[in-house]
């Protein structure tokens, strides 16, 4: 007769297998896409699931634009969702601190982004939307006579746009002014 122990022993090894399956994306093959960008090289990807917060406010003209909610869940683009268990890597949800306030919208980043790193980046977050983003463009207004796109990272000017690589915890204001 085989022991209780035996056989919980194996019950929880087999849990611990099949979460592991689950967190490094189920098997499934992650290829980058030609077009994503690269991690500056004094960013460094972590080799583990990571689960980080950063808050990202649109400003066109003085006027606060709408993120929103369930953005690669039930809204936008569902990719690479074998990555974060069912839901796009960068993602949004509803209510209290995840709603848009004055700070703009909290993205959720889950996932294992060694296998593919531009998970972290604007880039990816755009994409999951359906939305353009570069140092040209936000939105539906571009570089002109109207304004120009600018944004900040943490209060401070940065250039990168959506090659920019998000850390937990970032502060990102767009504007168009």
């Amino acid at each position: 007769m085989v022991s209780k122990n035996i056989i919980t022993y194996l019950i929880v090894l087999v849990l611990i297998i099949l979460g592991a399956y689950y967190l490094t994306g189920g098997g499934q093959q992650t290829q980058e896409d030609p077009d994503a960008p690269k991690p500056p090289p004094d960013y460094t990807v972590p080799n583990g699931f990571v689960h980080w917060h950063a808050r990202l406010k649109i400003m066109i003209k003085g006027e606060m634009q709408d993120i929103p909610a369930d953005l690669g869940i039930s809204v936008g683009n569902k990719i690479d969702t074998h990555l974060a268990g069912g839901m796009s890597p960068i993602h949004t949800h509803v209510g209290g601190e995840d709603e848009l306030n004055d700070n703009g919208r909290k993205l959720h980043f889950e996932s294992t982004p060694k296998s593919k790193p531009s998970v972290l980046s604007l880039w990816y977050f755009f994409k999951v939307w359906g939305k353009t983003f570069n140092g040209n463009c936000i939105l539906d207004k571009c570089n002109g006579p109207e304004g120009t796109v600018k944004m900040f990272v943490n209060d401070k000017p940065n250039t990168d746009f959506e090659k920019y690589f998000v850390r937990d915890g970032d502060r990102i204001l767009i504007t168009f002014e």
